[in-house]
């Protein structure tokens, strides 16, 4: 598939994508994207206009709209053989009424909720492509996704007698085929009764600030006479997760504190669960899924740190460590 249908492909993808998000706002505002207009030159700016045919089946209602622009597609897409991975900085430009206060406070609640809600999320971006040959492939896309802040440009503008202001907002994705996101691996944290083997607590999500898995595994080589070179075999296995969490105000969060800062008993009192997922996983509720590797086993806290420097959130760094001995 040639890069530069795929790439046109996608962009009309994320313009579709960022129009459906939008206009999903809980305050009933309406954007347009591309397909703004105003037939009437008696209209007023900001009325879009629908024609309806004589007998149509379907209500409709003449509605204030919000008209936004996508300035460019600014994209990078990895050069390398036989992987997709690009990513887009997309910027729009909103222009608002501000004669109708009501009005101009549910646009700018409807972008805020939007900005929000798709800051750091994971989602699959369904992509058809149109191929030289007249036919089309549906394909599903891996994409992270962060927006930055709604930010007024320059100042208000009269437009036929009344005042509109322009501000920007800017869609930032990391867009990829097959490739997995940090996002896939979703971690879990349980409190654990090392004696009776059973959790004591629910498992509550943790969002870690870039968490690693490393494994380290002993080798003894011996000299196989039969043969000219030495082979090995792994004697001992142990592995260390490194993760630094924020320190919420929750029963979980409150315990690995007390473990940390005041321990009491030299033994496990908890257990974690990593589920890797795969590119099914849209990026919304993890137990629909199937992951297709999970780790889950009781740690110990093998090293930790309670950062609390005045005038920044609290956070924990932890090395999470249990030693596995395999003999052969």
């Amino acid at each position: 598939m040639a890069y530069l249908e795929l790439e046109a492909d996608i962009e009309n993808a994320l313009t579709g994508y960022i129009r459906d998000e939008l206009n999903s706002n809980s305050f009933g505002v309406k954007f347009s994207l591309g397909f703004w207009y105003n037939d009437n030159p008696r209209g007023k700016m900001g009325e879009d206009t629908f024609k309806v045919v004589d007998g149509s089946p379907f209500e409709y209602e003449e509605t204030d709209v919000v008209p936004m622009t996508i300035e460019q597609f600014d994209g990078n897409i990895t050069a390398l053989e036989g992987v997709f991975n690009a990513e887009y900085s997309i910027p729009l430009t909103f222009q608002v009424d501000i004669e109708n206060e009501d009005h101009f406070q549910n646009v700018v609640s409807a972008i805020n909720e939007i900005k929000n809600r798709n800051r750091a999320q994971l989602r699959r971006l369904p992509v058809t492509t149109n191929k030289t040959d007249g036919t089309t492939v549906d394909e599903n896309f891996n994409m992270v996704i962060a927006t930055n802040n709604l930010t007024p440009v320059g100042d208000f503008e009269p437009i036929k007698g009344k005042r509109w202001i322009f501000s920007q907002l800017t869609f930032f994705f990391d867009i990829s085929k097959d490739i997995l996101y940090g996002n896939h691996a979703v971690y879990k944290l349980a409190g654990y009764d090392p004696v009776t083997e059973t959790e004591t607590t629910d498992r509550i999500r943790l969002y870690p600030i870039n968490p690693a898995f490393d494994r380290t595994n002993s080798r003894e080589s011996f000299q196989n006479f039969t043969k000219t070179q030495t082979e090995s075999v792994i004697s001992q296995s142990e592995y260390s997760i490194g993760i630094t969490i924020f320190m919420e105000d929750k029963d979980i969060f409150r315990q690995l504190l007390q473990y940390i800062i005041n321990i009491q008993k030299m033994r496990t009192e908890f257990k974690l669960v990593i589920e890797f997922h795969g590119s099914s996983y849209d990026g919304q509720n993890p137990d629909d899924f199937t992951p297709i590797a999970t780790f889950e086993e009781p740690v110990l806290i093998s090293n930790a740190r309670v950062n609390t420097t005045i005038g920044e959130p609290m956070f924990l760094t932890m090395e999470l460590s249990k030693a596995l001995v395999k003999k052969n």
